[in-house]
């Protein structure tokens, strides 16, 4: 039967390549990355990288630039199971707690224009999504540039519905209620790692990304749609 209206056939999924100086790698389609008609992923290779350029001792091969709640963690597996792995995500920090320092650390070093030795997190790691890289894609694309930068997108309405039962609810955000930042506190004394989490969650997205205005709805949708633009305009394509 004809593919519903919206829905790309599966033979016309989108599809991974590596190609640098050293050749090319077989082509493999990136299957099951979204759901058809709800989220849509768009990959841009790095033109004019180098052999030499990677960060850390470790060669990072996609970066995604995409917000949270824009099927990154369907992808995350996706990309895992293509080869393209391990594949770091926000989900990561549960099992490295160690890394939320580097991560609160981190956005003050871009924000005064410092650099930022991104191997202490990323060694041993092939790709990235989510939250709290997507909003350095650009520092990343400098530190790997041989890497592919893609862009996972949604409808901006349904995103931020999602983002606010889930993202707007971590400490430090805006819409954290009391309760749940005492909690995330008391885990601070069993964890001592995550006791700057909230001061990361706040860095990072709500103030680093949202100015502070998460619980305004529009505001945030400009927000999401603005950074989808400007992920285009600055990422060139091959």
């Amino acid at each position: 039967p004809a593919p519903a209206p919206n829905r790309a056939p599966a033979h016309q999924k989108c599809a991974l390549r590596h190609s640098s100086g050293r050749g090319r790698h077989p082509v493999r389609n990136l299957t099951d990355v979204v759901t058809p008609g709800r989220y849509a992923v768009s990959l841009r290779p790095r033109p004019g990288g180098s052999a030499a350029g990677s960060a850390g001792g470790h060669r990072m091969k996609v970066i995604g630039a995409g917000f949270g709640r824009t099927g990154t963690l369907s992808l995350k597996v996706a990309l895992e199971e293509l080869g393209f792995g391990p594949c770091y995500h926000m989900v990561e920090l549960f099992d490295k707690p160690e890394h939320v320092e580097f991560w609160d650390e981190a956005a003050d070093r871009v924000a005064r224009g410092e650099p930022v030795e991104w191997g202490e997190v990323f060694s041993g790691y092939e790709a990235t999504v989510d939250w709290p890289t997507c909003i350095f894609y650009e520092e990343l694309m400098a530190a790997y540039p041989e890497a592919k930068v893609l862009l996972t997108v949604r409808d901006p309405e349904s995103w931020y519905d999602s983002a606010e039962s889930t993202i707007a609810r971590m400490p430090g955000s805006d819409a954290s209620s009391p309760l749940r930042y005492l909690l995330f506190k008391s885990a601070g004394l069993l964890v001592p790692a995550m006791r700057r989490a909230p001061s990361m969650a706040r860095k990072v997205i709500s103030e680093g990304t949202f100015d502070g205005r998460f619980e305004e709805r529009e505001y945030s949708v400009k927000v999401f749609e603005r950074h989808i633009e400007e992920v285009r305009e600055r990422v060139p394509e091959e």
